[in-house]
């Protein structure tokens, strides 16, 4: 399978409770209810490598979201609850 997004763990201050949330790209990707081969998993910069030799155009970008609305985007874009 070729991966369709891009999940990028992260921290996130949460509507709901107010506090401060880590949440790594495989929570992302159980939150986003996504299959691993449909993914590729960045959590530090280290992992920017995984991208390499990749078109990102095709790729949706997912981050956590301040919302908690974890429903994944119609097209390839960047989901970031800002």
């Amino acid at each position: 399978m070729t991966p369709r997004f891009i999940l990028f763990g992260g921290t996130t201050k949460s509507a709901h409770d107010s506090f401060i949330h880590r949440l790594p790209a495989r929570e992302l990707m159980r939150l986003y209810r996504l299959h691993p081969d449909d993914c590729i998993l960045i959590d530090c910069e280290d992992d920017m490598r995984k991208l390499r030799g990749l078109d990102r155009s095709t790729l949706t970008a997912l981050h956590p979201r301040y919302d908690g609305d974890y429903n994944v985007p119609a097209s390839p874009q960047s989901a970031n609850g800002t």
